[in-house]
């Protein structure tokens, strides 16, 4: 009978200390939610691999002893290989940036309750990220979260960013200082809320985990299936998924959603869809999608947006119903032309000068305008009606509309396999990189504030920078500020009968 004791005993040692050291397989499926969309997500986790799911179809897997990432399209049975990076050295920057202050406020508010079994404590805390003019990405940024932690750290082996100092995609370093104040910790949560304030402008998450286990998972799990055809580059990737854009003087060809993958909105929200575009300037404005450049400026502006398709008014309405839309937004580029007393020929003379002197081209300005309507769902008279307009001079820039839609373009073919959503990317890229595991700092979790998704959020945005099509032309631009413009007034129309 002791020795039968000792048996039990030790068995529960062990299963204890696997636990506590993060070498049991976990198994977590979340739900995440922000501007009106839901997602759902599983994180599977056995000694040194993962495997992430978004949707189904799709599927990531880190396999660290193998110094690899892998992502498995599982309708076309095919894979993609990321070798592993290893981390740059100061050396490897190309410039050097200013100091960002970053301020970590814990509080522990007292409250217990049990969450899977585990005791759970609710956690407040505030990141206070300050970056002075000489900083690669200046600015002030306020990160809040409230939400429910255990104690407990998965077996992730990842190796998260020194702290002292930050990489942008440029090459530049930023010396990164950081503090905490208030006596609280953090852990692993099961539930928060996440918002970011940044330039005014307020973005808001929610998670919430429906599924926590940490029973023993196949190790097939984690491992390429027999059959699968390996692809050799992002090229393959672009052409399997087949992201397309448009033809001038036609309706955009841009893919959306798939009515029945689409999660169920959130109670309460408002969803526009947008219909297809006509381009009726007969000007070439690149390869994105002009109707995912206005999906991409909603979703900037808070807005819950979808594509949808269908070329009558008849076939739009059926998918709106069907993807539980409230309004559909449709717009059509009216014209696209340079402006009455435009550089002419002066301009090809300032062109001349400069090449002469070493110079970039001077570009002529072209003028755009977008007519648009927003129409209930069901109505027969349209909410707001009006024009915008804009120039390739008018403020194209990093988060103008179609650069914002590479994001919906390269990911609307991923959402038909249930993908994270731009808005998703969009909430979870703009927390400094504290929410997607690119920060080491005292009191925070190994892995960011969602030490499950991080390193796989970062390889999305990787997949997505690397399918990202090339920028619109000089029309394009002008169409964008005037789709950026339109967005904007929609939104607030929205915002104002909402309240």
């Amino acid at each position: 009978m002791r020795t039968k004791n000792y048996a039990i005993l030790g068995a529960a040692l062990c299963i204890a200390t696997a636990a506590a050291d993060g070498y049991a397989d976990l198994r977590v499926k979340s739900r995440y939610t922000t501007s009106g969309q839901t997602t759902e997500t599983t994180i599977y986790v056995k000694g040194e691999r993962q495997r992430f799911e978004p949707g189904p179809g799709f599927a990531i897997i880190h396999q660290h002893d193998l110094k690899r990432s892998v992502q498995l399209m599982e309708q076309q049975k095919s894979y993609l290989v990321t070798p592993a990076q290893a981390a740059s050295s100061p050396s490897d920057s190309n410039s050097t940036g200013g100091v960002v202050n970053y301020t970590l406020n814990i509080i522990d508010t007292g409250e217990q309750k049990t969450m899977f079994g585990h005791a759970a404590r609710r956690i407040k805390s505030t990141t206070t990220r300050e970056a002075g003019p000489g900083s690669c990405n200046p600015g002030n940024e306020v990160i809040e979260t409230d939400g429910w932690y255990i104690d407990y750290e998965p077996g992730i082996a990842t190796k998260p960013e020194d702290a002292s100092s930050q990489n942008s995609p440029a090459g530049c370093r930023d010396e990164v200082r950081h503090k905490q104040i208030g006596s609280g910790k953090l852990g692993y949560p099961l539930s928060y809320t996440l918002k970011t304030t940044k330039d005014d402008k307020t973005t808001t998450m929610e998670m919430e985990v429906i599924d926590f286990s940490i029973a023993g998972l196949d190790a097939a799990l984690f491992e390429v299936p027999a059959g699968y055809n390996q692809l050799q580059s992002f090229t393959d990737l672009r052409s399997l998924l087949a992201v397309d854009g448009s033809a001038p003087g036609t309706a955009v060809n841009a893919r959306g959603p798939v009515a029945g993958t689409l999660t169920p909105k959130a109670p309460g929200a408002v969803r526009v869809g947008v219909a297809n575009l006509n381009n009726r300037s007969g000007k070439s404005l690149g390869p994105t999608s002009p109707r995912d450049a206005l999906v991409a400026a909603f979703a900037s502006s808070g807005i819950d947006a979808i594509p949808l398709d269908g070329q009558s008014a008849t076939d739009v309405e059926t998918a709106a119903r069907k993807l539980e839309c409230d309004y559909v937004a449709y717009a059509e580029v009216a014209e696209v032309k340079k402006p009455s007393g435009g550089l002419g020929k002066f301009g090809g003379m300032l062109n001349k000068a400069a090449s002469v002197t070493g110079g970039g081209p001077t570009k002529e300005k072209i003028e755009a305008k977008v007519d648009y309507k927003l129409m209930p769902v069901g109505g027969s008279k349209p909410a707001f009606a009006s024009s915008a307009t804009g120039s390739n001079g008018g403020g194209f820039n990093m988060q103008s509309a179609f650069t914002l839609a590479m994001n919906v373009t390269t990911f609307s073919s991923f959402m038909k396999m249930g993908m994270f959503n731009p808005n998703m990317m969009q909430a979870l890229g703009s927390t400094g990189g504290l929410g997607m595991g690119g920060m080491a700092m005292p009191g925070m979790p190994r892995g960011g504030l969602d030490p499950g998704l991080g390193s796989f959020a970062s390889i999305l945005q990787t997949t997505q920078s690397m399918l990202a099509p090339a920028e619109p032309t000089e029309e394009g631009k002008a169409v964008s500020d005037a789709i950026d413009d339109a967005a904007k007034k929609m939104s607030e129309a929205l915002k104002k009968k909402k309240s």
